[in-house]
This record gives C-alpha cells, sequence and structure tokens, in this order.
C-alpha cells in the first residue's frame, strides 16, 4: 500500500527545501563582474560619503569572518550551536558601512545575526543574552561591555585590526560553524511580545529570500534599486 505525501494544514505538500544562501548569491555578484561597482554609499556626515565597491566590501567580509571564526574557536573550548540549533552573534553597533560588512561576515561563518540596541534596559539584555547563548558579542567601543556578564564579547575595532592577519578568500563551506545547514537561521530579532518579556523571532534564509524577490504590490518601482539603511 502507498503512502500519502506529507501535508500541513497552513503549508500544504511539504517540499525539500534547496536554498541559495545570501552570502553565496553577494560571492556569485561579486564573480559575475559587480566587482568594481558601488555596493554602499555611507553618509559620514552632511558633507562627506564613503563609497565601497563589491571586492572590497567582500573582501573585507571575509576577512572579519575569519577572524570571527578564530575568536569564537580560541574563546570555546568545543563549539556548538543553542538549543535551536543556531549560532547567534549578538551585534551592538551603530548603523554604518562597517554593520553591513559585519552582518555579511556573521553569514559567511555560519552564524545568525542578532542584533541588540545598547540602549535597551539591562534586563532586557540579560534576558535576551540568556536565552540564545551567543557564541560572540561583536559591539562599537564605546559599548560598555558590563551588562553582557561572561558572554564572550570583542569590539569591531579589534577584529578590525586583527582581521589584516587572516585571508580575504571566501570562506570554505566546511570551516563555517553551520556546516551543511540549507536553510539556516539568518537573522533573530527579538520584540516586547505580548506579555512584555522580549521573544525572538527566527528569520531563515528562505523567508528572507522570499521578501526580497516576491513581487512587489503597490510599490514604488526604479530603475536603479537601491536599499537605505537609516537609524
Amino acid at each position: 500500500m502507498g503512502t500519502l505525501p506529507q501535508l500541513s494544514i497552513l503549508k500544504g505538500s511539504q517540499k525539500s527545501r534547496d536554498v541559495q544562501l545570501l552570502h553565496k548569491i553577494f560571492e556569485e555578484k561579486v564573480d559575475q563582474g559587480c566587482g568594481n561597482k558601488t555596493a554602499i554609499i555611507f553618509n559620514v556626515d552632511h558633507l562627506n560619503e564613503r563609497r565601497i565597491n563589491y571586492n572590497t566590501l567582500n573582501s573585507s567580509a571575509n576577512r572579519l569572518s575569519a577572524t570571527i571564526l578564530h575568536s569564537i574557536h580560541e574563546r570555546h573550548e568545543k563549539v556548538h550551536g543553542n538549543q535551536d540549533g543556531d549560532w547567534p552573534i549578538v551585534v551592538c553597533m551603530s548603523p554604518s558601512d562597517n554593520l553591513i560588512a559585519t552582518l555579511l561576515a556573521i553569514w559567511k561563518c555560519g552564524a545568525a545575526y542578532l542584533p541588540i540596541d545598547p540602549s535597551f534596559p539591562q534586563n532586557r539584555i540579560q534576558h535576551i543574552l540568556e536565552e540564545t547563548k551567543p557564541v560572540l558579542i561583536i559591539h562599537d567601543t564605546d559599548v560598555s561591555t558590563e551588562v553582557f556578564g561572561k558572554n564572550p564579547a570583542v569590539s569591531f575595532d579589534a577584529l578590525k585590526r586583527q582581521s589584516t592577519e587572516f585571508s580575504n578568500a571566501n570562506i570554505r563551506d566546511d570551516a563555517t560553524l553551520s556546516g551543511a545547514d540549507t536553510d539556516p537561521t539568518a537573522i533573530i530579532l527579538y520584540t516586547s511580545g505580548s506579555t512584555g518579556i522580549p521573544k525572538g523571532n527566527h528569520l531563515f534564509t528562505s523567508s528572507i529570500l522570499h521578501s526580497i524577490l516576491k513581487p512587489r504590490s503597490g510599490g514604488i518601482e526604479t530603475k536603479s534599486p537601491r536599499a537605505y539603511c537609516m537609524h
């Protein structure tokens, strides 16, 4: 007797997921000739801006990623995911081109990006850290690390200085934290939750790709699409 296909009331027939990782898509674009095109325009102030092309961004992210992996292995005798099977890396940084390079580097590590605003109440930050058990915290130099407790933390500036010692080559798949996971958690976002207790929402790579690639309805179409990161 044959077997019935697996069904879900919410999703219908279950299909095996074969998702292209976000950083791999970025790396392909670099290889396809986008290397010298502008990837980031960051307004340093009202008068000055900083432009970074795809090659420079990819190289910086690769060096940062290798440095982050080295830092994680240096701080942990045995690296393993948390209870959800994720490798969260908490980021306490102001919006900038450095933040974008850090996000890309985290994905190249096979880790999940977890942003925390340093202005959050101390008990909220401690709850998030206790619940997610991050493998590393990356922060701006002016952020107080006291609230991080015993969780491993390093400043972006320290990582950036150390990154010059590492290769700018793309990170090998077998060197990442998530290994063969085909649809890893890319981002973890915490909201206040209905009870007032911070609640984590996991955004998988497939969900983010769906949001990016789905047809726009009622949106503004431009000949030169850009993503704006505003504080």
